[in-house]
């Protein structure tokens, strides 16, 4: 059994005036239907055709005036590959894609979309028939944003709410599932996302934080922001620090302190526990945590980097508004554990030591002087030996620092001081002689 010039792959006989064929992959319509039994032929002219090319759904169905984008269109009937295909839109086919790329029997790739108004007719021509089918793709004018609102008027960071936007050109029609966007400080809106008219759209805030954030929309290929008019969630709160000491020289990245309290956000795509993408910094004493990790609303820990003193301020910055908990942490006070060299003559005058210990401090760049004929002094930090002043103090590292001991008598105990703490030592110097 031929259909046009095509055989069948599967003929059965069925009786002396019937036979069953499977219908070969094909398009057209009036094709002929022949019969062949050993050189014998009957011909049906003109008995058959198949079902025109349909097409139902295009992907992206929103598109620029301009055209220019790729469009994947899919429907029925598109036939197999034997043959050209053609895909134009509007009256008569008049404007047609750059290239048709056939894929399936179902689906069809215009690649690139031309220019264009409204929802005109798409068009499919295969070998044997074309068949115009009601316009899938809707060109539209970028969108523009006028105004919004939202409900309640406070912005939780855990996000929810209605956030109502309007303007125009939103569209004639529910986008469903379609790419349409709102996003609020560049992250998107949680669903559901509710076209509700050309002019509006509504969808529930996203968990997130910060105050000024701009309100935009993604419209197919179409970007809009909302000039004006800016989204602010409530502020950050912070109620305790656990724990609230650490080394001077920091937690280092394997340790972490944990902030509780209100406003931290949502995890912005980060399991808990993640560092935060969500724009959550954290100071202690003016500097910044490293790898900040987001655990809940009310939770967020950090690695300390550095400091000095006790009772200074732990500050949580959510994207420029800001919470403190004031006299909540404190570094470790300096620590004495030895001296190099114990003792020196009574009268000696320009002698150095070397004190050995824990919790000098850190960074000397950030709080540090040059000192004349070389060497670094650490701001806020001091040596006595019993009631004497040992300087000027030259840093070298968190665990030691030299100075020039004054000439004296007795045995004293050495005394570090840094940023105004301090722990007793049992440490000793010795003045020799008389």
């Amino acid at each position: 059994v031929r259909v046009g010039q095509t055989y069948s792959s599967t003929t059965a006989w069925v009786s002396e005036s019937s036979v069953a064929a499977r219908i070969p992959t094909g398009s057209g319509v009036s094709l002929d239907i022949s019969v062949e039994i050993e050189g014998q032929a009957a011909t049906a002219t003109g008995a058959f055709e198949y079902s025109p090319p349909t097409v139902t759904a295009a992907e992206p169905r929103n598109a620029p005036l301009s055209g220019g984008v790729i469009v994947t269109l899919t429907g029925s009937g598109f036939g197999n590959t034997l043959g050209p295909i053609t895909t134009s839109f509007g009256p008569g086919g008049s404007r047609a894609c750059g290239n048709t790329i056939w894929t399936s029997d179902t689906t069809i790739v215009c690649s690139p979309l031309p220019a264009g108004a409204g929802r005109p007719d798409v068009t499919v021509a295969i070998p044997g028939v074309s068949f115009a089918s009601p316009g899938p793709v809707v060109y539209r004018p970028p969108p523009a944003l006028t105004n919004a609102e939202w409900a309640p008027t406070s912005a939780s960071t855990l996000g929810g709410g209605s956030v109502t936007v309007y303007g125009e050109n939103f569209g004639d029609e529910d986008p469903g599932s379609g790419p349409v966007a709102v996003s609020i400080g560049g992250r998107p809106c949680a669903a559901p996302l509710a076209w509700v008219s050309s002019t509006s759209i509504v969808c529930s805030a996203p968990a997130v934080v910060g105050a000024g954030l701009g309100i935009g929309m993604v419209l197919g290929p179409h970007r809009a922001a909302l000039p004006g008019i800016f989204f602010t969630y409530d502020p950050p709160t912070v109620a305790s620090v656990s724990p609230g000491n650490a080394p001077a020289a920091g937690t280092g990245s394997n340790a972490s302190v944990t902030v509780t309290g209100s406003g931290f956000g949502g995890a912005c795509g980060n399991a808990s526990g993640a560092e935060t993408s969500c724009g959550i910094d954290v100071r202690v004493a003016g500097v910044p945590c490293s790898r900040v990790l987001w655990f809940s609303d009310t939770s967020i820990s950090c690695a300390v980097a550095y400091g000095a003193g006790a009772g200074v301020d732990v500050v949580v910055d959510a994207q420029g508004q800001q919470a403190s908990l004031a006299a909540s942490f404190s570094f470790d006070p300096p620590l004495v554990t030895a001296l190099a060299p114990f003792s020196a003559p009574s009268d000696t005058a320009g002698y150095d030591i070397t004190v050995y210990g824990a919790n000098f401090g850190a960074r000397p760049a950030n709080r540090s002087v040059s000192l004349p004929g070389g060497g670094t002094a650490l701001l806020g930090t001091e040596v006595v030996v019993g009631q004497t002043a040992c300087a000027p103090v030259r840093w070298a590292s968190d665990s030691s620092v030299s100075c020039r001991i004054s000439p004296g008598r007795g045995t004293h105990g050495v005394n570090v001081t840094v940023a105004g703490t301090r722990q007793a030592s049992t440490v000793l110097f010795t003045y020799l002689g008389a």
